[in-house]
């Protein structure tokens, strides 16, 4: 059996764990239209604008300011994309972005410290520019998609 203070050491990384995985549960994006996707020649890119990650007064965490530039490149035409990055520390203002086609992966805490951002539609071939991103909080961005 392992000694109390290992037991003492376990169980606050636990409540640690929890607080952060609530946190990002209850967090949103500030800033308005997040995301944009443009035609870009032979496939699509998202660009990901400056914002705001506004996590819960109550979890004792900092709001964080992403800059902005972040893109995901490759992309194919008229395809729903949902957006999300990779921060366990809640604090990394310059993340990897990252698309896929399936929402649940994207989701808040799909893995620890995954950070939803929301969905865009990438144009269809030759078409103009669209924007998109930001879910109705908790989770994700302001004034978006409820998440499904």
């Amino acid at each position: 059996m392992p000694s109390l203070a290992t037991r003492h050491h376990i169980e606050k990384r636990r409540v640690d764990l929890v607080k952060r995985t609530d946190a990002i549960d209850a967090s949103y994006t500030a800033g308005g239209a997040v995301l944009s996707a443009a035609d870009v020649g032979t496939d699509c890119t998202i660009t990901i604008a400056a914002h705001t990650r506004v996590y819960p007064a109550e979890s004792g965490f900092p709001t964080v300011s992403l800059a902005a530039g972040g893109t995901v490149t490759g992309l194919t035409f008229a395809t729903v994309y949902y957006v999300y990055y990779d921060d366990i520390d809640m604090r990394d203002t310059t993340p990897t972005y990252h698309a896929t086609t399936t929402v649940l992966e994207a989701q808040a805490n799909y893995v620890a410290g995954r950070h939803a951002l929301g969905p865009v539609t990438t144009p269809a071939d030759g078409a103009g520019g669209t924007s998109g991103g930001g879910y109705i909080p908790p989770g994700g961005g302001s004034g978006g998609t409820a998440i499904p």
